[in-house]
């Protein structure tokens, strides 16, 4: 038995999916080195990647998924917010409810300089519009200047 681990990548060559399994499951096709693969291993997801949401863009990171389990469902994930120059301004972390995403807190938004340093970081309890400036919702939870 070995463990097996498939890569898949997209047109350019980034990953956009990762599936792990063991081969072999019985002692006729145990998939050792030196034996025929007759049948091929069965692989679970257990992680995934969307681009520019899923278009044709700058090639950003705009959404992950983990799989924690066997099911198709069995994931929680975040999505990933960009100022028009692509610095990171906000995370959305959200989990798979069995037939949606559903969002939750904490949300985590960027202050940014000009440059694109991060000269703070807000966490909200209520889910933000991401076009509006970090201090806007009055709902600050903590807050890290650095």
């Amino acid at each position: 038995m070995e463990h097996v681990t498939q890569t898949v990548y997209d047109i350019l060559g980034r990953v956009i999916e990762t599936k792990v399994g063991v081969s072999g499951d019985s002692s006729a096709n145990s998939h050792n080195m030196t034996d025929n693969y007759n049948t091929y291993p069965t692989l679970y997801t257990t992680s995934k990647t969307v681009y520019d949401e899923g278009g044709v863009e700058d090639g950003r990171v705009t959404k992950t998924k983990s799989y924690f389990g066997t099911g198709t469902n069995d994931f929680t994930g975040a999505n990933f917010y960009y100022t028009y120059r692509g610095h990171r301004r906000g995370v959305e972390p959200f989990y798979m409810n069995g037939s949606t995403e559903t969002v939750h807190s904490p949300y985590t938004m960027y202050d940014l300089t000009w440059e694109g340093k991060t000269s703070s970081v807000v966490t909200y309890s209520a889910q933000p519009t991401w076009s509006t400036l970090p201090f806007d919702l009055g709902r600050v939870l903590s807050i890290l200047f650095h």
